[in-house]
């Protein structure tokens, strides 16, 4: 919801910061959860017990099986009859192709912006981090 927001072209100071802030906040608190679910199965099964590790993997499974599906159904752009399969002779020409599509989508202007404000933002929040805990 909030990385369509951000990608709006030409908008000012503000409406970025206050796009950041609210993907900080819904990131937060779908984060926050997600670390602490070892230790919950830790109070409950015990330190010494694999019983917790496993079921942390297989909640970690399932969220991501369940978020990779609502992905896959509600992300096409085109119906799925109109995409064309491609194929490429070898894995060389697979791993050229590859290189070739990430490469040019770094001739997008907006897209560079969004990923430098992405990286330098996160470089400067770990910077943050390591410095003051």
């Amino acid at each position: 919801m909030s990385v369509p927001a951000v990608m709006g072209g030409n908008m000012n100071f503000w409406y970025y910061l206050s796009t950041y802030i609210m993907f900080e906040i819904v990131y937060t608190s779908v984060m926050i959860p997600y670390n602490t679910l070892p230790g919950f199965f830790i109070s409950i099964y015990g330190q010494d017990s694999p019983t917790p590790f496993f079921c942390t993997g297989v909640a970690y499974g399932a969220t991501l099986i369940v978020s990779m599906i609502l992905l896959y159904t509600n992300s096409w752009e085109r119906p799925s009859d109109e995409v064309e399969d491609e194929c490429v002779a070898n894995v060389f020409e697979g791993f050229k192709k590859l290189f070739t599509d990430i490469l040019s989508t770094l001739k997008i202007r907006t897209f560079r912006h969004h990923l430098g404000m992405y990286l330098f933002v996160f470089g400067a929040e770990w910077l943050f981090t390591a410095a003051f805990t």
